[in-house]
């Protein structure tokens, strides 16, 4: 398994999956149409720099790093389950002692694993819609 940054040679890449992922985890929240015409090659280019790839053969998952924000974690539908995420935040975790990050209320997969990896919740949360809010989380390392 490597995490690199990512470059101009791994952006395809990075792109692919954030793509296939955003979809997938927002399809339940987003019309097709938005889904379909939203400008994910914009809003990764803006990541640069702070954008890594997980690969294990075959490039498997993004998210971002900055200061103690992680965020944009995205692994491929077809590779969740397999480890790749946990991985990605010991990485974060590793290089960071403290991390903030925000989660969709209703992924309960994704909190499950920050939680299992001693986040916890802050109480700084924003509704986004009905029901729906953006939690934040914090690690610091003890």
């Amino acid at each position: 398994m490597e995490i690199k940054l990512v470059d101009e040679q791994s952006f395809c890449d990075a792109l692919e999956i954030y793509r296939a992922s955003w979809i997938e985890s927002h399809r339940r929240i987003c019309n097709s149409s938005f889904l379909e015409n939203r400008d994910y090659e914009g809003f990764l280019r803006k990541k640069m720099g702070t954008l890594w790839l997980i690969s294990d053969i075959i490039p498997v998952g993004v998210f971002s790093l900055t200061d103690e924000n992680f965020g944009d974690l995205y692994i491929r539908p077809d590779c969740q389950g397999r480890g790749y995420g946990t991985a990605c935040i010991r990485f974060a975790m590793e290089t960071m002692p403290r991390l903030r990050l925000t989660v969709l209320s209703d992924n309960r997969a994704a909190i499950a694993l920050y939680e299992k990896m001693n986040f916890r919740f802050t109480g700084n949360d924003a509704l986004l819609r009905d029901g729906l809010w953006e939690r934040e989380m914090v690690y610091t390392e003890n």
